[in-house]
């Protein structure tokens, strides 16, 4: 996308990170999260669910706290099934 000089949006993003969390490149999905991030990228539950799954394995609680908060600001509602997840990790 990028050599096309095509932005990516949210969906891209998400499925990227989620590549690289499937094959536990955890900082490649940081990386790209952080990018998402700088360039106005806004979080939503799917987004969340797979950083929440990232942040555990790499023992990033510090991460975690702050993608939290994140939402808690943008306004993004956490469902039952984001809570298992979190507790589970």
């Amino acid at each position: 996308m990028k050599r096309r000089k095509v932005a990516p949006d949210k969906v891209s993003y998400t499925s990227v990170i989620s590549a690289y969390s499937k094959a536990t490149e955890l900082e490649r999905c940081m990386g790209y999260y952080n990018e998402f991030r700088m360039n106005g990228g806004v979080i939503d539950r799917v987004m969340a669910g797979i950083m929440v799954g990232v942040f555990s394995r790499s023992s990033r609680v510090d991460e975690l706290v702050k993608l939290l908060r994140d939402m808690k600001s943008e306004g993004t509602k956490l469902d039952g099934g984001f809570i298992i997840r979190l507790w589970m990790h």
